[in-house]
């Protein structure tokens, strides 16, 4: 990674995080569900990938410093307002405002054109604490203002920018949702279709409870996500299983779902695939076991259908997870 990039990367870990900061502290089971209830009801019903970043996070000033694995997984799957960065319009705090939980929405996945990230549609749902709302409000004026442009969503007023990728230029969509809320998004329809749905009360929600990833995902985790595999899409997109063979799966038309987690202490990632083959664990071995990048992690059938994939994550191992997991969650990159 180029020295500039890290810098900015570095940078966001410390607006999101309060970095440093102390990890692993749980927040109330029903509060989090209420709000993450909430999300989910805003979000179109076809998403695919969610991921969710748990707070609240405090920053006290002797605590020691964040995991090196959990800075990069926020930093790889909470990029997009990173891109902002440059343009010199962060909030100012002593020590950043305090993001209390995050979500990661995404669907529609497909190849690049060339090389670096794969195409989706994603929207990003930041929640600051209370004490960052006037910071964030701020903040958000002066994107409007600074943005090469700026659109109209129903009275949502939207402020665009460009986010560079390797062999084009992505909208980065900017709005305010409600006080201390911000939506970070790449796709003008799918930014529209969450708004419209905040202004109603919804009977469906994406990630509904009747899916069986639920039984399997920690929500307390720092870190933790989940995929649920849909036909519809499958086709066009080379990180499905559902599809043909690509460049980014590994095929399998029995795919249900995954769900993963990241632990600060101690320092393991745990996954979860869910399938109705008869041969899951050769499947799931062919995708995760890669010892010549030092990726060796347990794989064992915990029960018919549910293959369980537990790696601790320091240094190399941790990094080419992270890439096997983004490419299984739809963000894969061709390198």
């Amino acid at each position: 990674m180029n020295s500039p990039l890290r810098t900015v990367l570095l940078i966001l870990a410390v607006m999101l995080m309060g970095w440093p900061a102390t990890y692993g502290q749980k927040t109330a089971t029903l509060k989090v569900s209420q709000r993450l209830d909430q999300v989910l009801r805003w979000l179109p019903t076809d998403c695919e990938t969610l991921v969710v970043l748990n707070g609240p996070l405090k920053t006290p000033r002797k605590a020691p410093q964040a995991p090196e694995f959990l800075v990069s997984a926020q930093l790889f799957f909470f990029f997009g307002i990173a891109n902002l960065l440059p343009e010199g319009l962060l909030p100012k705090q002593p020590h950043g405002p305090k993001v209390v939980m995050a979500v990661d929405a995404s669907r529609r996945f497909t190849a690049p054109k060339g090389l670096g990230m794969m195409e989706f549609e994603d929207c990003q749902i930041l929640f600051f604490n209370a004490s960052a709302h006037d910071a964030v409000e701020t903040a958000l004026k002066t994107w409007i203002e600074k943005s090469p442009k700026t659109i109209q969503i129903g009275d949502t007023k939207v402020a665009v920018f460009a986010e560079k990728g390797q062999n084009d230029q992505r909208p980065l969509l900017v709005a305010r949702a409600q006080r201390g809320v911000l939506l970070c998004a790449n796709n003008r329809k799918f930014l529209q279709q969450v708004l419209a749905r905040m202004k109603r009360k919804n009977p469906d929600r994406a990630f509904p409870d009747s899916l069986p990833e639920w039984r399997h995902v920690d929500m307390e985790a720092p870190m933790w996500g989940m995929r649920h595999y849909r036909k519809g899409f499958a086709d066009r997109d080379p990180s499905s299983p559902l599809g043909p063979q690509a460049g980014a799966n590994v095929a399998d038309p029995k795919a249900v779902g995954l769900v993963f987690s990241l632990e600060a202490k101690p320092e393991i990632a745990k996954v979860r695939y869910l399938s109705g083959a008869k041969d899951a664990v050769r499947i799931v071995r062919r995708g995760w076991n890669n010892p010549g990048e030092k990726l060796t992690p347990k794989i064992h059938e915990m029960k018919p259908g549910v293959i369980e994939i537990t790696t601790p994550t320091q240094g190399r191992t941790g990094t080419v997870f992270l890439l096997v997991l983004m490419g299984y969650l739809g963000h894969g990159i061709y390198m």
